[in-house]
């Protein structure tokens, strides 16, 4: 309320400044389960939780785009592979995460930034008009000697 004290719609129509939203994996205690009247399906393992319905994408893209989203940016890819184990063992559950997520940012005229990927992901997103820039390294650290490292940090996540 400090920052946005009427909120970010009106921030954004005062400026006319497209906003950026960044997420990381979702949460096994994900509240959003419950948003468009709770009829969305989420796959839940340990700590983290996958939207598995195209109507989620939806909703949320297009509620964000009301109040001035212009760019998703989906991080923590890798995370959220290695942390819901689905999404290591199904043959589809990945590709059709991704794919509805794309739909849902193309329906409501948005981009996508992943972060984090695998090259499976960058592959991906080939078929995903919204998917426009991605970043494959870790996050970096200022003053640290890791800031760049990038095809390193792909390869020894692949044993997972």
């Amino acid at each position: 309320p400090g920052t946005f004290p009427h909120g970010l719609k009106q921030f954004h129509d005062d400026t006319g400044w497209r906003i950026t939203a960044h997420n990381r994996m979702w949460s096994s205690d994900v509240i959003y389960a419950y948003q468009n009247g709770g009829n969305t399906t989420w796959t839940i393992q340990g700590t983290e939780a996958v939207p598995t319905e195209q109507a989620f994408w939806d909703w949320l893209m297009g509620t964000a785009k009301a109040w001035g989203l212009y760019t998703y940016e989906q991080d923590w890819l890798f995370t959220e592979f290695v942390g819901a184990s689905a999404m290591l063992t199904s043959a589809t559950l990945p590709r059709e995460w991704l794919m509805q997520m794309g739909a849902g940012a193309e329906k409501h005229g948005l981009v996508i930034q992943y972060c984090m990927l695998w090259p499976r992901m960058a592959l991906q997103s080939l078929e995903l008009p919204a998917v426009t820039t991605a970043r494959g390294s870790t996050d970096y650290n200022a003053g640290g000697n890791d800031q760049w490292i990038m095809g390193l940090f792909v390869f020894r996540l692949s044993a997972f």
